[in-house]
């Protein structure tokens, strides 16, 4: 894939591979899906949205939190196993190969996490760190402070109205700390600010044994924006994938009759 570029009134091109080599502090999903969508990888020291209805972005709040703590400039690549099967890659955990496993902050005021469903999806609850502010204005002031501490992997709030100052010092909180910021927020909140990326995601029809997501970037520099990609879990193994969408299909002619 070739990247192309203007600046200063000149056109530029480059290779995703080197635009990557390029940025510090970066990571990937480890999900060649998602990864199609943010060829140049995802920034350190950003904030990145999930925007969705209550409770529908969780589950791909999890899978770009873990890429972000799993260690090395490749993110989650260290920490998955791919598995190709008739719905696509499968991510599996390895533990053993995650290298350097950053600290995890989950910001969570009304108490709506569930740390087994963590654990399920590979995250090691001995490196989760739980924050429970009391009202909303301590909430922001949290979510901030822990963007700010330079030992912290990733930071996950639910966060709903945002003025343009609060997120601005989100931004230069993250800056500062050099780690992930991760934010939900309802779908109607989108353009509120400047993330470095902006992710919908919505429930999407599924075959059954499984829950799925519709996943589309809406914002990101050097990303494909517009092009959706499903993701689905099962619930009893805790396994996330790549899936293609469910279509109709016509019905048969004896059924018509």
């Amino acid at each position: 894939m070739r990247l192309i570029t203007c600046h200063g009134g000149k056109i530029h091109t480059t290779s995703a591979d080197a635009m990557r080599a390029g940025r510090a502090g970066v990571f990937s999903f480890g999900l060649t899906a998602l990864d199609r969508l943010m060829p140049t990888g995802l920034a350190r020291g950003s904030v990145h949205e999930i925007l969705a209805a209550e409770g529908s972005g969780m589950t791909f709040a999890v899978v770009l939190a873990k890429a972000a703590t799993s260690g090395g400039e490749d993110g989650g690549r260290g920490d998955f196993k791919f598995e190709i099967s008739d719905l696509g890659f499968e991510i599996k955990n390895q533990k053993s190969k995650i290298k350097n496993p950053l600290p995890l902050v989950w910001c969570d005021p009304h108490l709506t996490l569930y740390p087994p469903a963590l654990a399920a999806m590979g995250i090691d609850l001995g490196r989760v760190l739980m924050v429970r502010p009391g009202n909303e204005a301590d909430h922001v002031w949290a979510v901030a402070e822990c963007l700010r501490c330079r030992g912290g992997g990733a930071t996950v709030a639910g966060v709903g109205t945002l003025s343009r100052i609060g997120a601005r010092k989100l931004q230069l909180a993250a800056e500062a700390g050099g780690g992930v910021g991760v934010l939900m927020r309802p779908a109607e909140m989108a353009g509120e600010n400047a993330a470095a990326t902006r992710w919908l995601v919505a429930p999407a029809p599924s075959t059954g044994g499984g829950q799925r997501w519709r996943v589309e970037l809406v914002h990101g520099h050097g990303g494909c924006v517009g092009q959706p990609v499903f993701l689905e879990v099962r619930r009893e193994t805790g396994v996330v994938r790549a899936a293609p969408p469910v279509v109709d299909r016509p019905v048969p002619q004896e059924a018509r009759a």
